[in-house]
């Protein structure tokens, strides 16, 4: 009995040129798709970390006569290695419990130098609002957080200072990954939040010119929409030259900040300050607007 052959067809070449073009196109497509979503996630996880230390320094504030943490301060010579840095966040550690929550998701920095004179070995990825410089009042206390140290010495504000707590800036999102080169340049020490200098939160505000104020970091100037000035000749300029100033925006563009009355949420960095000369009354940066 003769068997009957069985008739096979395989693919032709157009036909598997088009299925892998087909799933070339799908990648192309969805890989974005998944990466905004690993971003998104990134992003909501620090902002929860941004909320759990705003509502530390809200509970800190119940126990310390309603005033805010100090950004930095050193109980001997920052200089030797007997100088201790006491940072705003080691202020909130008996209520967070947890280093862990200040090192956001996105930093991809870490700390080579733990055991440097110039580091506490906690690596931060926020910055406080230590302004003491405002667009509209010159040299006075209007961020929360007063940076404090030898040749600084200012008082924190209380919550009963603070005009419009909802709208006030306390912390930011600023990353040592973009920050890191700037105390290794001047120190040798490690960069970024992780060094013990109060120069590593935000100190002056948008309109001040850093030749004026020494504000030669890179991370010393809060966000303003109006600026059109370029700094140059800075060795940490990076971080100034912006509309950012020295915050950090990861996250398509935005930022996580925290509020003085305890809320967090995410916005563009200049949202904080369109125009602190022209529009002073929304600078989220002064407290005492």
């Amino acid at each position: 009995m003769k068997q009957q052959a069985t008739d096979y067809r395989a693919f032709t070449l157009i036909e598997l040129l088009v299925v892998i073009a087909i799933i070339a196109i799908l990648a192309a497509i969805l890989f974005p798709v998944f990466a905004q979503a690993k971003l998104a996630a990134k992003k909501t996880s620090d902002l929860s970390e941004v909320k759990q230390l705003t509502l530390g320094s809200v509970m800190y504030t119940n126990d310390y006569d309603d005033t805010f943490q100090v950004q930095n301060f050193f109980d001997a010579d920052w200089a030797t290695p007997t100088g201790f840095a006491t940072e705003w966040d080691i202020e909130l550690y008996p209520y967070t419990k947890n280093y862990q929550i200040e090192h956001a998701a996105v930093d991809s920095y870490s700390d080579s130098d733990a055991g440097s004179v110039y580091s506490d070995g906690v690596i931060r990825s926020y910055a406080a609002n230590s302004i003491t410089t405002s667009d509209a009042t010159m040299n006075i206390q209007q961020g929360p957080i007063a940076s404090y140290a030898s040749w600084r010495q200012v008082h924190s504000l209380t919550t009963t200072q603070i005009t419009q707590p909802a709208t006030t800036v306390l912390l930011g999102t600023q990353l040592n990954s973009d920050l890191q080169y700037m105390t290794e340049a001047f120190s040798g020490g490690p960069g970024g939040n992780i060094s013990g200098f109060p120069g590593v939160g935000i100190v002056f505000d948008s309109s001040v010119p850093a030749t004026q104020y020494g504000a030669g970091s890179a991370n010393l100037l809060a966000p303003n929409g109006a600026r059109t000035q370029i700094l140059t000749g800075y060795t940490f300029g990076k971080g100034i030259a912006g509309v950012n100033g020295g915050i950090s925006a990861p996250y398509a563009n935005q930022a996580n900040f925290g509020y003085t009355d305890g809320h967090a949420k995410s916005l563009v960095p200049v949202a904080t300050n369109p125009d602190g000369i022209n529009h002073p009354e929304l600078n989220q940066w002064d407290g005492i607007r």
